[in-house]
């Protein structure tokens, strides 16, 4: 009797007994743990798929950012290096290059080198956000690409009037730091040349230059920045008046369809057979 139920007992108990309650147990545990395994498996695989795309989208967009600052630095070097043409200066598109004395240090984009005088130096900056600077900040920016670059005059070239900290298309941050549009080429050529002088009477007293008139160049300066002004408003007028010829050409032209309009309806109702409704 006895020996009959310790094998009762071992039946019940036996994991190797398919009828076990303890082998079902054992069958059930086994399953949920792997059903948790693959879910945590699967988890995983997302969770690692979603940081991968994250990354790679992170990675394209810096991508992008850099192509589209690449692009506009080359734009103005481009232009820097046409106005160049006529005033015989040297210019060196440095935006991949550290800085004299630097390892590390690439404020500027291009170097203007002035072939006149003791030869100063004027550095532009290529800059192109969505989020303008303020008055402040290109102040300081340009200050220490001046001290970086070992330059004179700096220049920050901004693609529209949005990126000028003021109400104008350029704008004189500091006396020898400017900001100034680039989608009006005129108006860019002429802020070098006056950047341009400012460099040259900078250097000159900066040498003691005896040789040169420099009352005489500030006052040329000071009459080349008031005509500038003038050059910056009457260009807005300009721009003015364009969008209003812009308005009357387009009323003119609904005027002139409309006209049209009535006269082929004209024509149709004094064709023979056409009655009064």
């Amino acid at each position: 009797m006895v020996a009959l139920h310790s094998e009762q007992v071992r039946a019940v108990v036996s994991t190797e007994n398919p009828g076990s309650p303890i082998a079902a147990l054992r069958r059930d545990l086994t399953a949920t743990m792997e059903g948790t395994r693959r879910e945590l498996t699967e988890g995983l695989a997302t969770v690692r798929a979603l940081v991968q795309a994250q990354q790679a989208g992170h990675a394209a967009a810096q991508k992008n950012s850099n192509t589209v600052g690449k692009d506009w630095e080359d734009a103005v070097a481009e232009a820097v290096a046409g106005w160049s043409q006529a005033s015989g200066d040297v210019v060196e598109h440095v935006g991949t290059r550290p800085a004299p004395g630097s390892s590390t240090r690439k404020t500027g984009d291009v170097l203007i080198r002035v072939m006149t005088g003791t030869h100063p130096v004027v550095i532009v900056e290529a800059k192109r956000r969505q989020k303008a600077l303020t008055m402040r900040q290109y102040r300081d920016e340009l200050a220490e690409a001046r001290r970086i670059r070992r330059a004179h005059a700096a220049l920050a070239v901004v693609p529209t009037p949005e990126g000028v900290p003021g109400p104008g298309r350029w704008a004189r941050v500091d006396a020898n730091s400017w900001v100034v549009a680039a989608d009006d080429y005129g108006l860019l050529n002429l802020v070098l040349a006056v950047v341009r002088e400012l460099a040259l009477l900078s250097a000159a007293a900066d040498d003691g230059e005896s040789a040169v008139n420099a009352g005489q160049a500030k006052t040329a300066v000071g009459h080349a920045l008031d005509l500038l002004s003038r050059f910056d408003d009457v260009t807005k007028h300009v721009s003015t008046a364009e969008g209003a010829l812009a308005k009357v050409r387009s009323t003119a032209d609904g005027l002139r369809a409309s006209l049209l309009t009535q006269m082929q309806e004209a024509t149709r109702a004094l064709r023979p057979g056409t009655t009064e409704a």
